[in-house]
């Protein structure tokens, strides 16, 4: 069983509401990008958001320009691709609303309302949180090494604003270091 998490920039949970800005353009809810306050229903964007993006294979609204995108997401209706399940576009539609007073999870039980919406209505709740459910894919891993489960293309990219590589050779504060932490696996 896997998390996929992101925190490179995020915001630990809070009662009430917050104004910071935070998240990547294409996942954030219209009142962050207004800087209204805001509370968790951005999260139940950034859902709709990732759910799309899973269907598609892209966000809904993304550009090259920053600023073209986050105008998109203020201003432009969500396009609904004709291949998706009516359940996915009423979920989409949904979880998408920019009012987000509107927007499903918005209102009492919050996350109640969307675990029960039809598009989920295949996944036993208690048995994924108790971890009973068999993945329905299990990545084989030859080594921990390896990135042998991700595209080659998104492997060879540069790694942008990462320092460069320099050789800890070079640098006589660190010659013959070899401590290892114990609490690392090797």
């Amino acid at each position: 069983h896997i998390v996929l998490t992101d925190f490179g920039l995020s915001k630990v949970a809070v009662d009430g509401k917050t104004n910071t800005i935070c998240g990547t353009a294409e996942y954030m809810a219209p009142e962050i990008l207004k800087g209204l306050e805001y509370d968790i229903t951005v999260d139940w964007w950034s859902l709709g958001i990732l759910i799309y993006d899973m269907l598609t294979g892209s966000p809904p609204f993304s550009s090259s320009n920053r600023k073209k995108t986050m105008d998109a997401i203020l201003t432009k209706k969500i396009p609904m691709p004709y291949y998706l399940t009516q359940d996915a576009k009423d979920i989409l539609s949904k979880l998408l609303r920019k009012n987000p007073n509107a927007r499903l999870g918005a209102k009492p039980k919050k996350a109640d309302a969307i675990r029960k919406h039809r598009f989920f209505r295949t996944i036993d709740w208690i048995a994924l949180e108790n971890r009973q459910l068999d993945p329905p894919i299990v990545p084989i891993v030859t080594e921990p090494e390896k990135a042998e489960n991700f595209d080659p293309v998104f492997t060879a990219e540069a790694l942008v604003g990462s320092p460069e590589n320099h050789d800890v050779q070079a640098n006589s504060h660190f010659l013959n270091f070899s401590y290892v932490d114990a609490s690392i696996p090797l």
